[in-house]
């Protein structure tokens, strides 16, 4: 994430607070500014990705959890992909 955000200004990273597992902490101390923390609301982390992508924003949502068996599920079929928008989910 850190070369590719060097390369791409327009990477973001999202998680829902598990910054050090899921290994943004280097991203956050490299580009502090680039990193969100959704808290313990994964669906928010989702529909924020959604809303960052629409706005001319890559965002990589990284999370420990199965994403297809939790409720962002629902958020990834319908604020990103119905939408067709560039969001990279890293489970």
């Amino acid at each position: 994430m850190v070369a590719v955000g060097g390369r791409r200004p327009d990477v973001v990273g999202i998680t829902a607070a598990m910054l050090h597992p899921v290994g943004l902490a280097p991203f956050k101390q490299a580009y502090p500014d680039r990193v969100y923390d959704a808290g313990i609301a994964e669906q928010h982390a989702m529909t924020r990705a959604a809303g960052l992508a629409m706005a001319g924003l890559h965002p990589v949502v990284s999370d420990l959890r199965d994403v297809p068996q939790t409720a962002p599920s629902t958020r990834l079929l319908m604020d990103v992909a119905l939408h067709k928008l560039p969001v990279t989910v890293n489970p």
